[in-house]
């Protein structure tokens, strides 16, 4: 598909955006930018980011666009990662140390996580499947969302009959069988579906570039996943954009107040309540608005634990 980001008729929504702008993006940068202020995104991933001139006008850009921008570049090779919101966020790198190219950005947003990915090639994307399944399980608890150039899909339905093989695609599919995240273009679009993000030299088609989240992020966000294919259709890069079109349940709820948390969790499962007030009021600056209760995050030296807090209704 091409043209304005899909799924825009339902109500309220907030777009998040993924794209590997190709080498930094060069003479194509303002086209690019241009392109991404008249999607209306309000979360962008950027791929093959690139420090230096590119760079700058692009961190430039998200400054006039009133966006929170933050990027990292700690791989191999030139290429990083960049990320720009609407809502502020803190940064992690997550990048298996023995790992050469590729880059993991761990964004923590007030009520959900989002874990930006641009994937080495061959088996060197190993490693980077594992700390995927690693930080999937660890925000088992709260919505969590994977997108972008993983650089990997299906041997059978995610590439051309003719297209090489993927390397590391039995990890690919443990993201979904094993670690309980969703495919959101195939949930949008059906298992059977056929689309390309990317083509060889030969003209044979792969769907490398990705959505994934856990049921916590689809239940509160249903979220509705197309590409747009234009971009790449003008050379502006090699790569198709991904959209996900998501309720604006994911932006905090505001006029609402948190009660005690009725049960903690660690882990995935419940636990006595043992936090002192102190604790609760500190996290407190930290809450997400999930529908009528609040997800609130407290990280301590035994561990992550997660409260689920009912809400009063809106003042």
């Amino acid at each position: 598909m091409s043209g304005a980001p899909p799924c825009s008729a339902r109500g309220e929504t907030m777009i998040v955006t993924a794209l590997n702008i190709r080498s930094g993006g060069g003479s194509r940068v303002e086209r690019l930018l241009d392109y991404l202020e008249r999607s209306g995104s309000t979360l962008i991933v950027l791929t093959e980011w690139r420090q230096g001139l590119c760079g700058r006008r692009i961190a430039a850009w998200a400054d006039e666009q009133g966006l929170h921008h933050a990027s990292l570049t700690d791989g191999g090779t030139a290429n990083g990662v960049f990320v720009a919101a609407k809502q502020r966020f803190g940064v992690t790198s997550r990048r298996p140390t023995e790992a050469g190219a590729g880059v993991l950005l761990q964004a923590e947003f007030a009520n959900f996580g989002l874990l930006a990915c641009y994937f080495p090639q061959g088996d060197a994307k190993r490693p980077f499947f594992k700390r995927c399944c690693e930080i999937a399980s660890a925000h088992a608890d709260v919505p969590f969302a994977l997108m972008g150039d993983l650089n990997t899909g299906n041997q059978v339905v995610d590439k051309d009959v003719l297209g090489a093989r993927f390397h590391c695609a039995t990890e690919f599919d443990g993201l979904l069988s094993h670690h309980g995240l969703q495919d959101l273009w195939r949930r949008s679009n059906g298992d059977e579906a056929r689309e390309w993000s990317w083509c060889s030299a030969r003209r044979n088609g792969f769907r490398i570039d990705h959505a994934f989240a856990n049921q916590a992020f689809v239940e509160l966000a249903d979220p509705c996943c197309r590409y747009d294919h234009a971009p790449r259709d003008r050379l502006d890069t090699d790569h198709s954009v991904l959209h996900v079109v998501c309720s604006d349940s994911l932006v905090r709820r505001r006029g609402t107040k948190p009660h005690s948390p009725s049960a903690w969790r660690k882990g995935g499962k419940e636990v006595p309540e043992l936090l002192p007030r102190c604790l609760m009021n500190r996290a407190v600056a930290r809450e997400a608005c999930v529908l009528d209760q609040v997800v609130i995050r407290i990280r301590r030296q035994d561990g992550d634990y997660v409260g689920l807090v009912d809400c009063s209704p809106p003042v």
